[in-house]
Formats: structure tokens, sequence, C-alpha cells
């Protein structure tokens, strides 16, 4: 009998030990993915980016905008050069909405770091409730632009902007010579990362923001569509029944800031995957 009990306590811990195992391992799967489709994502934004970066149309356009004073956000030279963009690059922009089926997410920076031109929107961005036409700064928020303005080299990855988290690809805008003039990047979405990671029958994606950056991400900001969690989180997508959620607690969240966790609630297996930026 104690030889039979033994025996089956040592089965027993092995038995977890493999299990453990297995779902370490259908995490790591899980978080590899992840990883991959956004550096796929981002090398594809940037590629994308650097077929933009030099168009004689675009150089044009920048030296028109760079002879007017390209601090003042409301600079007659810099609206110009937006509307040369915007003229120049409609064909290509067409031809993409009509095979892809959305707008192409291109924009512009101007070398102080100063939005030049979205040209996935008809008016720049909005203020005091309205739409306007304006180079708005973009210092205090988008690093991803300071830093390929001062170094001139591309760059991409996850940063968050004003609709929340996007893949982004940068590159240096130049003239013939090689000279920089500003900078542009094409924006991907990150939603089709959490479908490749939540296919499978039963499972479930959720993204969560750290709530420090909600300042920047305003189309987040309303409680009722992305609550907050703990005060630390904010709900940018949720599961499709809404019962997931329930499970998450901030303490979760919390110990997967840095590397991935997971835990085992009733018969789910719930991980906790970082999202890095770029």
């Amino acid at each position: 009998i104690l030889v039979g009990l033994g025996s089956l306590l040592l089965i027993r811990g092995q038995l977890e030990k493999l299990n453990n195992a297995n779902l370490d391992t259908l995490v790591a799967n899980k978080a590899a993915q992840a990883e991959q489709a956004i550096a796929t994502s981002s090398e594809l934004a940037m590629q994308a980016a650097a077929l933009v970066s030099r168009l004689p149309e675009v150089e044009a356009a920048y030296k028109v905008a760079l002879a007017g004073d390209i601090n003042d956000e409301k600079s007659p030279a810099s609206q110009e050069a937006r509307l040369m963009l915007r003229q120049s690059l409609a064909p290509m922009l067409a031809g993409y909405a009509a095979v892809v089926g959305s707008k192409a997410q291109i924009h512009y920076h101007l070398p102080n770091a100063r939005s030049l031109a979205r040209l996935w929107r008809d008016k720049q961005t909005r203020k005091d409730g309205q739409w306007v036409d304006i180079s708005d700064d973009l210092t205090s928020f988008r690093p991803t632009v300071l830093e390929v303005n001062r170094t001139g080299k591309p760059l991409s990855g996850v940063e968050v902007g004003s609709g929340g988290f996007e893949i982004r690809g940068l590159a240096p805008v130049t003239d013939a010579a090689g000279k920089q003039l500003g900078s542009v990047e094409v924006l991907n979405g990150f939603a089709p990362v959490l479908e490749g990671v939540s296919k499978g029958e039963g499972q479930e994606a959720l993204l969560y923001m750290n709530s420090q950056y909600l300042k920047i991400a305003t189309q987040l900001q309303d409680p009722a569509k992305h609550p907050v969690l703990g005060e630390r989180y904010v709900l940018v997508k949720g599961a499709q029944d809404g019962k997931v959620e329930a499970l998450v607690t901030p303490e979760f969240l919390d110990s997967g800031r840095q590397q991935r966790r997971w835990i085992l609630r009733g018969d789910k297996l719930m991980a906790a995957i970082p999202v890095k930026d770029y």
C-alpha cells in the first residue's frame, strides 16, 4: 500500500510538471506569434514609408513648406505644401483604397516634428471641436518622429498615438541630393495582431494599455467604451462576449508587464503578454 501511494504521488507530480510544461509552451508560442506579427507589420510599414519618401512630388511640396515658417502651425507655405501632397498623391491613394478597401495611412512630418499632412484625412486634426488644417505639434508625444528627424535613420515598431496602439514604420524624406527634408510614416493597425493570436476554438485576445498613455490616446478616453481597471490599465479591446474581462485583475496585468505570465482560473488558461514600444 505504501509503495502504491508513493508511486501515485510521484506519477501525479510528474503529470503536473508535464502539464505545466505544455501550458508554458502554449503561452510561449502565442507570445512568439504576437511578436512576429508585430515585427512583420512593422517592417512592411517601414518599407511602405520608404516607397513614398523620395518621390519628386514630395520633394517639391517640402521645398514649398520649408520656404515658409515651419514653426507657425498656420503657415501659408505649409498649407500650400499640404494641398500639393494631397493632389499629387491622390491617384496612388485612390488605387490603394480600391484594392485594399481602406485608406492608406501616410503621414508626412516637418523637420521640427510638426505634422505636415495626414493623407487619410480631409483635414489635419480636431481643435476646439472643429476639424482644421494646421501643422500641429507632435514633439510632446511622438518620440519616433523626433528620432528619425534627428538621426536620419528609419525605424519601426509600436507607438501609442491619439487612436491608441499603432504599428508604425518611419523613413527620412530626402531630396535628390540626399539632404533630409523631414520624415514620413505609414501606420498599420493593431487589430490583425489580436485576430491572429485569438485564432483557435475558445480563444480570445484582449488588449490593455497602461493608463498613463490616456493623455495621448484621446480616442480611448470614453470610460463607457474603454473602462479603466484599477486606475492602471485601460481596456482597448475586449472579448466578444465580455465575460473574460471579469477574470482579469490589475495584479495579473502587473505581473505580465515585463515578461509573459500565465495562471489557471478554473478551466481557463489566462496569459499576460507584454506589448513593448518601438
